[in-house]
């Protein structure tokens, strides 16, 4: 009995260093520099769509997405396109894929001067099958989502990326 509860021990103390070793670690926003602690975002509306999601965004990495023009650093979104597109067809010619797209610009400018200016293009395909329209509508909408996210974390890096 003595050596059942020895073994237990062992193999539980052996399991945990395992896990703890195993390099899993909870993926954390680092914090903006202090210069871009405030920014203030220009060309889209913080309470939908890719606005939110840079709000949110913003917000995990202790920053603060704002629509006030009178800020120093400015986030300038133009051009942005959420669209899908037919990707391909079946054998009966009904459509079999749809690819979802979210395009966009976007500059960073410090006090009026340009420091960074990019072109995103994200997309993502998605299996269409006409039995199961609601499941697919928020397939979806989790999708666009996952894009949006994207989008954001990329902005999010050039910006630590840009020493001040």
């Amino acid at each position: 009995m003595r050596l059942t509860r020895l073994t237990k021990l062992v193999g539980s103390a052996v399991l945990c260093l395992t896990l703890s070793a195993c390099g899993f670690q909870l993926r954390e926003t680092t914090q903006l520099p202090t210069e871009y602690q405030q920014i203030g975002l220009q060309g889209n509306d913080l309470e939908k769509g890719l606005g939110d999601v840079l709000r949110d965004a913003f917000i995990d990495a202790r920053s603060e997405l704002r629509t006030d023009k009178g800020l120093s650093t400015q986030l300038v979104i133009s051009n942005l396109e959420e669209d899908d597109r037919v990707a391909s067809y079946d054998a009966d010619l009904d459509v079999r894929q749809y690819l979802l797209f979210l395009v966009f610009d976007y500059e960073i400018m410090v006090d009026g001067k340009a420091v960074a200016k990019q072109r995103i293009r994200l997309d993502k395909t998605i299996n269409y099958d006409s039995d199961y329209v609601l499941g697919k509508q928020e397939e979806e909408e989790q999708i666009r989502k996952t894009l949006r996210e994207d989008a954001a974390r990329l902005i999010l890096l050039r910006l630590k990326s840009i020493t001040p």
